[in-house]
């Protein structure tokens, strides 16, 4: 499958509580492991990012889409 199809699949499921639960967990099993991996060190920086796939995955983002993850582009930083 090409890259751009895997995006595809991901922005549609994205679109359902079903896809949206499963991203949440996925997040926070990244977190996870990110704090573990990195023994603390890195800890303010994984619970940044961590908060912010929350906030985008529970639809606070803004912007286009706002309330429905997967419909617009991801923010530009």
């Amino acid at each position: 499958m090409r890259l751009s199809g895997i995006f595809s699949a991901a922005r549609r499921a994205l679109q359902t509580e079903q896809g949206r639960s499963a991203a949440r967990k996925a997040a926070d099993a990244a977190a996870d492991a990110g704090r573990r991996f990195g023994g603390g060190k890195h800890a303010p920086t994984v619970d940044k990012a961590h908060r912010a796939a929350r906030k985008y995955l529970d639809g606070g983002q803004g912007g286009p889409g706002a309330g429905r993850p997967g419909d617009g582009q991801p923010p530009q930083r």
